[in-house]
């Protein structure tokens, strides 16, 4: 099980086009409020045909995609 698997696993993260590559942990924790936070870099391995919400057309990656 690589690196990439692991990640998917402790996240819960089951979107096959979500892919994490070497280093993508950032090294500076964030605290806020008390809690700790850690950030992951991915990279998303499609383009959006359109928003699943509001159905606005993806021209020239107009939309991103945040959030599920």
């Amino acid at each position: 099980m690589t690196y990439s698997n692991d990640i998917r696993k402790l996240l819960e993260i089951t979107d096959p086009n979500i892919t994490f590559i070497e280093g993508c942990l950032d090294q500076d924790a964030i605290t806020l409020n008390g809690v700790l936070y850690q950030t992951v870099s991915a990279t998303l391995s499609y383009d959006p045909v359109a928003c699943p919400c509001c159905h606005q057309k993806n021209i020239n990656n107009s939309i991103l995609k945040h959030g599920f």
